[in-house]
């Protein structure tokens, strides 16, 4: 039996993380070394006009096309790959990464019994850490100052499939958190012991991607 895994973002502030870790990373192809030459927006709009593949429905297009990129994206992709999702073991999103695991701690039980999640901050690549709390016109305003209005626009329509994913992602993470006895308990009991493992490991900084621990087969 598989138990299946998929940690999704808001594919705008994706975008934005893929630009800060490709300057952060030694230089292994042409587009790490244009974020290195490049601001945010002439990056950006660099892949935009070349690269369609890189910027356009791509966490649709990984579920949906197994990462296939031979057209737009479209409908029937965005429900094949909501479909998958919501059949996974642990769907989760970076903007609710406490909320995932909690969920996914629960749920896992009868498969492994005593299954502990609690995680520390890894690769984080953003200076200063990712911005996954920030209200969506904090976001908006922040890519837009970054990129200006005109690419912000064009990006946002060529991600209006990845959009709408990311909706219902929430809102499946919120329906299976919902389903948890004392959910509220739960997941401040798993957040007061991914302090607790942080706070005995150096210091990560805010969480971009996270290592869990405990999880056994």
């Amino acid at each position: 039996m598989v138990f299946d895994c998929c940690f999704l973002r808001h594919p705008l502030d994706r975008l934005d993380s893929v630009y800060h870790y490709l300057r952060t990373i030694a230089p292994l192809d042409s587009a790490s070394v244009r974020a290195r030459q490049m601001n945010a927006r002439e990056f950006l709009r660099h892949l935009a006009n070349h690269s369609p593949h890189m910027v356009s429905e791509v966490q649709v297009t990984q579920l949906a096309c197994a990462g296939a990129f031979t057209r737009p994206a479209n409908v029937e992709d965005l429900e094949r790959a909501s479909a998958i999702l919501g059949d996974m073991a642990i769907p989760g999103l970076v903007e609710m990464f406490d909320e995932s695991l909690a969920a996914a701690e629960y749920f896992l039980q009868p498969a492994f019994p005593g299954v502990r999640l609690e995680c520390t901050a890894k690769n984080v690549s953003r200076p200063g850490g990712p911005v996954v709390s920030a209200s969506p016109r904090d976001r908006e305003q922040r890519l837009v100052d970054a990129w200006g209005g005109d690419l912000y626009e064009d990006l946002r329509r060529l991600n209006q499939l990845d959009l709408e994913l990311f909706r219902r992602a929430q809102n499946e993470i919120q329906r299976r958190i919902a389903l948890v006895p004392r959910s509220k308990w739960r997941l401040a009991e798993f957040r007061a012991r991914c302090s607790r493992l942080q706070g005995g490991s150096a210091h990560a900084g805010a969480t971009g991607l996270r290592s869990a621990q405990g999880m056994r087969s």
